[in-house]
C-alpha cells in the first residue's frame, strides 16, 4: 500500500512537473509561427480561400491554451474581389483544466475591428460559395462526443463593420460602429448582451443609430435561444424609436414566439404600436398574430386574426383590419396640413373596416365599409400586380356632397383659360386598368345632383369603357365615354344623351345662373385626338328645349332700341343715311325672355363652336341665329334675326307688339337684324342699324308710290303692301285698253279693276289659255277678252 501510495505520489509530482515545464518551456521551445504557412495550406485545400497573418502568432499553455494573432485576413472565393474577413486582433483561449474532464471552458472571445464584407453578385455568387458542402457528411457521434459540455465566457467585439453587398437587389447594407460584450450566452443562466453601431442603407438618406440592450441563454444541446427584456433605442433622422420585447423565443430551430411587443415613435410625430404576441414556425413557413394596435394622434388601427403562410418563399397574409371613428379633421390639424372645407363640420367622423388578403403581388379587400360622416361606402376591390397595377371593384356609395369636403372658390384664385379647362388629360385614361361597377344613391359634384348612378368600368391594354347612366333633375342621362390608345395617337369618344332635363335647376346648381329655364334634351358627341401629346377635338352638341324663359336676353330691350332709331328716321327730310347712336343693347341680370322653343346644333371644332340652324320662338317673335362661341378666349360672335309678327295672340305677343309702337309699324313682318358679341358673362346685342335704315327708306318709298298711284293714276294700292312699278305698268296698259269697250256698256265682273297686290284667278287662268281663232264671228265679249289676253302677253314678256 504504501509502494501504491508512493508510486501515485511519484506520478502525481511527475505530472505537476510536466505541466511546469509545458507552461515553461512550450511558449519559449514552440514557435507557433513555424505553422503559419502549413496553416494558410490547408484553408487554401478545405476553403479555396487564401488565410494571411500579417502579424505574430502567440500561445500560451496555462491555465489557459490560447492562441493570439494579429493582421488576419481571409479573401472571397474566386470571382469576387476583396477579403470577405478581416481583423487587426484576435484572441481565443481555453481552459486546460476542464478539458481533462470533456469539458471545454472558452475565455471571452476578443476581436478588434474585425471587418466583413458578405457579397452576392448578379450571377448568383456570394461570399458563403466553398464554405460548405450542399450535402455535408453525417458524423456519427460517440458516447465520448456527446458528452463534451461548452462554456464561453463570452464575446467582445469593438469597433466593427459588416457590408452587405447585394448586386441582385441592387441594395448595400452598410453595419458601422459596431460594439458587442456578452456574458457567458452558453452557461446556465441568462446573460447580458449589448450592441452599439449605426447602419446606413443605399435606399435611404438617414443613418440608423441603435442601442440595444438584452439577457439571452442558448441551450447547446438543443439550440434553443431565449431572450428577455429587450430594449432597443433607435434614432434615424428627426426619430426616435423605442422598441421592448418582453420574450423571444427560438425552440427546435423552427419555432419562434414573440410576447409584449411594443414601439413608441417619437419626435415630430407620435405613435405607438403593440402586439400581445406572435408565433411562427420556420420548417411550415407560418405565423399568426391575434392582433396588432397603432395609435397615431387621436387615430386608432387595428388589423386582427392575421394569418400568414410561406413567409420565407413567397410571403402572404389574411386578416381583418378596423379603424374606429375618429376626428379627421383634428388630426389633419395635428400634421399641420392645410385642409378648408367648405362645409366646417365635414371630416368629423371617419371609420372603416374591412377583412383583407394580401401578398407581394397584390392585395385585396372584402366586407368593405368606409364611413365618412354620414355617407356609407360598401362592397370589395382587389389589385394585382403593384408594379402595373390592374384592379377589381365592386362599390356602393349612398348619399355623398363631394362639394362639401372641397375648399370654398374665391376671388384670388387664379383664373384658367376656357381652353385650359377644357383640356382633356388623356395620361389619366392611359393609366386606368380597371373592371367593375360603382353605384350611387346621390352624388353631388361641381354643384350639379346626380341620383340613380351605375357607372360600369371595362379596360384591355390601350383601351377603356366607362358607360354611365343616372338620373338627373327628373330626367335621364345615359352615354359612354371610351378611350382608345395606338402607338403616338389617342382618341376619347364622349356621347352622352341627356332627357327631359329640368334646365332651371341644373343651371343653378352647375354654375349658379338662371340663364336658362324649362324642360330641355342635350345630345353631346364628341371625339378629343391626342397625338404627340397635341390635342384636337370636334363634334356636335344638340340642345332642344321648350316652354321656357332665356336670362340676361330681353326683346323688349332690343325693340326700345328700335324706336330710338325711328325717331331719328321720322324727323329725316333727305335721303342721306343718319349718324345713329349705335351704343349696344347690353344685357343684366334682370332680362328675361320667354320661348316657346328653343333648338340648336353646334359643332365644335378645336374649341370653336359654331352654329347656323338656331330657332328661338316666343310669343310674337320668331328668332332665328348663326355666329361662333369661341370656348378658349370666352366671347361670343352671334346673328340673330328677329320677326315681330304681324299677327299675335296672347298677352305677351301683345305687349312685344305695343312695344314697335307707331314708327316701327313698317317693320312687322320683317327680319331684324342684331348682332351679339362680347364674352360669355356679358354679351351685348345691337341692331344692325344700315340694314333698318334700308327697310326704313323702302318703306317711304312705298308709301310714296301707293300716294301717287291713289291720288293721280285711281288705282288701289292694299295697305303696306309693297308697290312695284310692273304692276303699276300693268294696271295702267290693261285700264286704257278696257277703255275702248265702255260704249259696249259696264264691264262684268270678270273685266273689273283689280288693286295691286292681288292676283286674279281668272287672269291667272287666261293667261295660260290658247286656242284657234273660230271659225264663227266674233262677239264683243270674245273680241274684248282676245285683246286683254294679247296686252297681258306683251306685259309678262
Amino acid at each position: 500500500m504504501l509502494r501504491l501510495i508512493k508510486w501515485l505520489l511519484g506520478l502525481l509530482v511527475t505530472l505537476v512537473i510536466l505541466v511546469i515545464a509545458a507552461v515553461i518551456i512550450i511558449p519559449n521551445v514552440v514557435d507557433p509561427n513555424d505553422y503559419r504557412d502549413e496553416l494558410s495550406a490547408i484553408v487554401k485545400d478545405k476553403t479555396g480561400r487564401e488565410l494571411t497573418l500579417n502579424g505574430d502568432l502567440k500561445i500560451s499553455v496555462f491555465p489557459w491554451i490560447g492562441v493570439k494573432t494579429q493582421g488576419l485576413t481571409l479573401s472571397q472565393p474566386e470571382g469576387i474581389d476583396g477579403n470577405m474577413l478581416s481583423v487587426d486582433t484576435a484572441q481565443l483561449r481555453v481552459k486546460f483544466a476542464p478539458l481533462l474532464s470533456k469539458k471545454v471552458e472558452v475565455d471571452t472571445v476578443v476581436l478588434e475591428r474585425p471587418m466583413i464584407t458578405l457579397v452576392t453578385l448578379k450571377s448568383g455568387l456570394d461570399s458563403f460559395s466553398g464554405l460548405s458542402d450542399d450535402e455535408p457528411e453525417e458524423v456519427e457521434e460517440d458516447s465520448a462526443t456527446a458528452a463534451v459540455a461548452l462554456a464561453i465566457q463570452g464575446v467582445e467585439l469593438t469597433d466593427g463593420k459588416v457590408v452587405i453587398d447585394d448586386r441582385q437587389e441592387g441594395s448595400l447594407l452598410e453595419l458601422s460602429d459596431l460594439n458587442v460584450v456578452t456574458g457567458n450566452l452558453i452557461g446556465t443562466s441568462l446573460a447580458d448582451i449589448s450592441a452599439t453601431g449605426q447602419l446606413k442603407d443605399s435606399t435611404s438618406p438617414d443613418i440608423t443609430q441603435f442601442d440595444v440592450t438584452a439577457k439571452a441563454l442558448i441551450d447547446t444541446d438543443t439550440f434553443d435561444v431565449q431572450a428577455q427584456d429587450i430594449l432597443a433605442q433607435i434614432k434615424q433622422g428627426e426619430f426616435d424609436i423605442d422598441v421592448a420585447l418582453g420574450n423571444v423565443a427560438f425552440i427546435q430551430g423552427a419555432d419562434i414566439k414573440v410576447s409584449e411587443l411594443t414601439v413608441e415613435l417619437k419626435g415630430a410625430h407620435e405613435m405607438q404600436a403593440s402586439m400581445p404576441e406572435l408565433t411562427a414556425n420556420l420548417d411550415t413557413q407560418v405565423a399568426a398574430i391575434e392582433s396588432l394596435k397603432v395609435n397615431y394622434q387621436n387615430l386608432e388601427a387595428v388589423v386582427s386574426n392575421v394569418s400568414a403562410k410561406k413567409i420565407i418563399d413567397a410571403p402572404s397574409a389574411t386578416g381583418r383590419f378596423s379603424v374606429p371613428a375618429f376626428d379627421a379633421r383634428e388630426l389633419v390639424k395635428e400634421l399641420e396640413v392645410d385642409l378648408e372645407t367648405s362645409d366646417p363640420q365635414a371630416l368629423e367622423s371617419v371609420s372603416m373596416s374591412a377583412d383583407f388578403a394580401g401578398s407581394l403581388e397584390g392585395a385585396l379587400v372584402r366586407n368593405l365599409v368606409v364611413k365618412l360622416d354620414q355617407t356609407t361606402l360598401s362592397g370589395s376591390a382587389s389589385v394585382v400586380n403593384f408594379d402595373q397595377p390592374k384592379l377589381k371593384f365592386d362599390l356602393n356609395l349612398t348619399d355623398l356632397n363631394l362639394d362639401s369636403y372641397l375648399p370654398e372658390e374665391t376671388e384670388e384664385e387664379e383664373e384658367v383659360s376656357g381652353g385650359e379647362a377644357l383640356a382633356v388629360p388623356m395620361a389619366v385614361f392611359k393609366d386606368i386598368n380597371a373592371n367593375g361597377t360603382f353605384k350611387a344613391s346621390k352624388l353631388i359634384s361641381g354643384g350639379v345632383a346626380l341620383t340613380d348612378i351605375d357607372v360600369v368600368v371595362k379596360s384591355t391594354p390601350g383601351n377603356v369603357s366607362i358607360t354611365p347612366s343616372a338620373s338627373l333633375y327628373e330626367g335621364n342621362l345615359d352615354g359612354s365615354i371610351v378611350f382608345n390608345e395606338s402607338g403616338d395617337k389617342s382618341s376619347l369618344t364622349v356621347k352622352n344623351d341627356i332627357d327631359l332635363v329640368q334646365l332651371s335647376p341644373l343651371f343653378s346648381d352647375a354654375i349658379e345662373s338662371d340663364l336658362l329655364k324649362g324642360i330641355g334634351t342635350l345630345g353631346i358627341d364628341l371625339v378629343v385626338t391626342e397625338v404627340n401629346g397635341v390635342q384636337s377635338n370636334e363634334g356636335t352638341i344638340e340642345l332642344r328645349a321648350k316652354e321656357g324663359a332665356l336670362s340676361r336676353f330681353e326683346i323688349s330691350n332690343i325693340a326700345g332700341k328700335l324706336n330710338s332709331v325711328a325717331d331719328i328716321y321720322s324727323s329725316l327730310s333727305s335721303t342721306d343715311a343718319p349718324e345713329i347712336d349705335d351704343a349696344a343693347v347690353e344685357s343684366s341680370e334682370d332680362d328675361t325672355t320667354e320661348f316657346s322653343e328653343l333648338l340648336g346644333t353646334f359643332h365644335l371644332k378645336d374649341f370653336l363652336v359654331t352654329n347656323d340652324d338656331l330657332k328661338f320662338n316666343g310669343p310674337g317673335f320668331e328668332i332665328t341665329g348663326a355666329g361662333q362661341f369661341n370656348l378658349e378666349k370666352e366671347n361670343v360672335d352671334y346673328r340673330l334675326n328677329l320677326v315681330i309678327q304681324e299677327a299675335i295672340s296672347g298677352v305677351g305677343g301683345d305687349a312685344i307688339q305695343k312695344l314697335l309702337g307707331p314708327n316701327l309699324s313698317w317693320l312687322s313682318g320683317k327680319q331684324i337684324p342684331i348682332r351679339c358679341t362680347g364674352s360669355f358673362d356679358s354679351p351685348s346685342c345691337l341692331p344692325d342699324v344700315k340694314a333698318l335704315y334700308s327697310f326704313y327708306i323702302s318703306s317711304k318709298v312705298n308709301d310714296k308710290k301707293a300716294e301717287f298711284v291713289r291720288d293721280k293714276l285711281g288705282i288701289d294700292v292694299e295697305e303696306g303692301e309693297k308697290v312695284r312699278t310692273k304692276d303699276i305698268f300693268k294696271q295702267l296698259i290693261l285700264k286704257e285698253a278696257l277703255k275702248d269697250d265702255d260704249d259696249d256698256g259696264a264691264l262684268t265682273d270678270e273685266s273689273r279693276e283689280v288693286p295691286i297686290g292681288e292676283r286674279s284667278s281668272e287672269l291667272g287662268a287666261d293667261e295660260g289659255q290658247s286656242g284657234e281663232e273660230p271659225v264663227q264671228e266674233k262677239t264683243k265679249k270674245e273680241l274684248r277678252d282676245e285683246r286683254k289676253r294679247k296686252l297681258l302677253e306683251n306685259i309678262f314678256k
